[in-house]
């Protein structure tokens, strides 16, 4: 576990989840969207209305981390489960949802195939820690627009964003597919390598 300091809310994150959190920078921590470009490092929280995003993930830390992130940007919504989800989503419509592969009474996947049902505008952006192709596929030809594979960084929250909510509605083929969770495998592998050497992670 690391212990952030800096925040007005310090919290302790599983570094399993939130590679390379623990910098000194709180700066660091936060997504500033500007209303002319989606990201700027050192834009001011919006004064306007902000966009729902809704985390659902049983880990609490987790939970905590996004709240944190992308308050400044979002009004951001939780839930644990996918009841307590799809009950904010009837009531709020989120503009996007990060969605964990596993969560209690369902899946990631059955789950985004009844928020795509309902609220098909919605984007789904899948959270996995068992990189798995064939359900990355699925879960984009189901209607998710990307997946971050755990452990993620706050860059990569921050990348996946921007990119999501500044593409065109088009669905990536099977091969730019294959080609971008290979991509992700081998950011993600190096993450896991560079901090078991430090002695912070190794997998088990």
């Amino acid at each position: 576990m690391v212990f952030v300091h800096g925040l007005l809310r310090p919290i302790s994150l599983p570094v399993i989840l939130f590679a390379g959190i623990q910098s000194r920078n709180p700066a660091e921590l936060r997504i500033n969207f500007s209303r002319h470009s989606l990201l700027e490092r050192n834009a001011e929280p919006m004064k306007q209305t902000k966009p729902t995003v809704l985390i659902v993930d049983d880990e609490a830390a987790i939970l905590e981390a996004f709240q944190v992130i992308l308050e400044d940007a979002f009004d951001v919504l939780s839930a644990e489960n996918g009841s307590e989800a799809m009950a904010l989503i009837k009531k709020k419509t989120p503009a996007l949802v990060f969605l964990d592969m596993r969560i209690p009474g369902t899946s990631g996947i059955d789950l985004l195939r009844e928020i795509k049902k309902r609220k098909p505008r919605i984007k789904v952006i899948m959270e996995t820690g068992y990189p798995d192709l064939d359900l990355a596929l699925r879960s984009i030809e189901l209607g998710a627009s990307e997946y971050i594979t755990k452990p993620f960084g706050v860059q990569e929250v921050q990348n996946t964003l921007e990119n999501v909510l500044e593409l065109e509605e088009a669905p990536p083929s099977r091969e730019r597919l294959a080609a971008r969770w290979l991509t992700k495998r081998r950011a993600t592998f190096g993450r896991a390598f560079s901090s078991a050497s430090a002695g912070a992670y190794a997998f088990s």
